[in-house]
């Protein structure tokens, strides 16, 4: 249904391709709903009954429906009710687009109405319809992207994300396998399309900050231009980076995983002279670092010819004395992965305002089990434990009594951040368990 009805926005020329591909993307990395926020939603437990679950929850670990069970609050049968209805329920597809400011709030509600009453009117012709378009030989989509700093217009594509689901994750995160609903893709990697470059400045980055790279950071979009155009022009390092990499860049050659790599290293590089970023907001260098590094392992696991490796030897020849800290390969991108995490932890305010630096200390730990550092990982997922139960009591002072509609409505938000924050201390508690099992 969600997908639907992100392909009759598209039919009625509301969005484009690749905002639904996008809104797709933030959809399933907000994963699933808490079970205590769907319970509440529905009225099926009370706000002081959610609040004893969730701290029983925090101070042993144990899952949600066993201590429900236990007290008596909700019935099996309201279990295995909310637990079809969490695998149901994601972000609806509408609301993400509203926070992308692809769609006005006040458009949403219409669209939704024109969207249900063409499938009681014609339900038979919009599944043939979608059905057609999934149908096509070709397995990207693509759009006409401007470039934010040259103001450039091409075309970029990514891989449909009808096409395939998100399987199996490693403990990176890094998705390790895809479920695909087609056989036209064959070996196919979308990760290694995420990543876009202009063809007249070759300015890079990942499609969902390509557009408008200032959207999770301080600077205005207008500096930004500014400071990368100046970068292009009058820093040798990065110049000469850009000029050795962005030759040669084209899928359609075969080696798709070289271009991919060739991107993110510019990327990279051009993150890294931004003081902004570089020393203050480095998440969203940290996260080239990071998915640089998934491509390196994925290298490693495809069936490659000798093409790859010399295209690699070139690579690593091209920017040596160049760029002495270049991450060549992935041990190297997921230690300066960790290193712009670290800045941004002591040093973002986005990171602060946004209230996720639980989540980055988290995904740092996660880091340190892939490198084999498990003690820096056990402190790295403490002290995410840690900025956890500070927001959970935080959260609770914010209660209010419940004595008129206001109050109620506004301990329902309360509670729902309780409850994903809770889940979450719960997932980071299972890590730090299955540290202990690692040598």
């Amino acid at each position: 249904m969600k997908r639907r009805f992100g392909e009759f926005l598209i039919r009625k020329n509301v969005i484009d391709s690749f905002a639904l591909v996008q809104a797709l993307n933030i959809q399933r990395r907000r994963g699933l709903i808490p079970l205590g926020e769907i319970a509440l939603h529905d009225k099926l437990i009370s706000a002081e009954n959610l609040l004893n679950i969730l701290d029983i929850q925090s101070n042993t670990g144990r899952r949600f429906g066993d201590i429900a069970l236990e007290f008596g609050y909700l019935t099996e049968s309201q279990i295995n009710v909310l637990c079809k209805k969490q695998m149901q329920l994601h972000s609806h597809i509408g609301e993400i687009l509203v926070e992308m400011n692809k769609i006005k709030a006040d458009e949403l509600d219409r669209l939704l109405a024109e969207f249900n009453a063409s499938l009681d009117d014609n339900t038979h012709e919009e599944d043939a319809t979608i059905y057609e378009a999934d149908e096509s030989d070709d397995i990207f989509i693509y759009s006409d992207i401007t470039c934010p700093v040259c103001g450039e217009k091409s075309a970029q594509k990514l891989v449909k994300s009808s096409l395939y689901e998100v399987g199996e994750k490693d403990i990176d995160l890094k998705p390790i396998e895809y479920k695909w609903t087609s056989e036209r893709a064959g070996d196919c990697y979308p990760q290694l399309y995420d990543i876009w470059q202009c063809p007249k400045c070759h300015f890079a980055l990942e499609h969902d900050d390509f557009e408008d790279p200032t959207k999770d950071i301080p600077p205005s979009l207008h500096n930004f231009r500014k400071k990368v155009t100046y970068l292009f022009s009058e820093d040798h390092e990065v110049a000469g980076v850009i000029s050795m990499l962005s030759n040669e860049d084209n899928f359609e050659d075969g080696c798709e995983f070289v271009v991919a790599i060739r991107r993110y290293l510019q990327a990279i590089c051009v993150y890294s002279k931004l003081p902004i970023i570089a020393e203050q907001e480095g998440v969203p260098l940290a996260q080239l670092c990071l998915h640089l590094a998934w491509i390196y392992r994925d290298l490693r696991s495809a069936n490659v010819d000798e093409l790859y490796l010399s295209e690699l030897k070139k690579i690593k020849l091209a920017i040596d004395h160049l760029w002495i800290k270049a991450p060549l390969n992935e041990t190297a991108a997921l230690e300066m992965a960790l290193y712009y995490y670290d800045i941004a932890v002591y040093q973002s305010m986005s990171l602060v305002e946004r209230g996720v630096e639980h989540e980055v200390l988290q995904l740092m730990g996660r880091i340190y089990i892939r490198l084999g550092r498990i003690r820096e990982a056990r402190k790295m997922l403490l002290d995410t434990i840690m900025n956890g139960n500070k927001q959970i009591a935080n959260y609770k002072t914010k209660l209010k009594p419940e004595n008129n509609e206001f109050n109620r409505l506004h301990n329902k938000e309360v509670l729902k951040d309780l409850c994903r924050i809770n889940a979450f201390v719960k997932e980071t508690k299972a890590l730090l368990e299955y540290c202990s099992t690692l040598k």
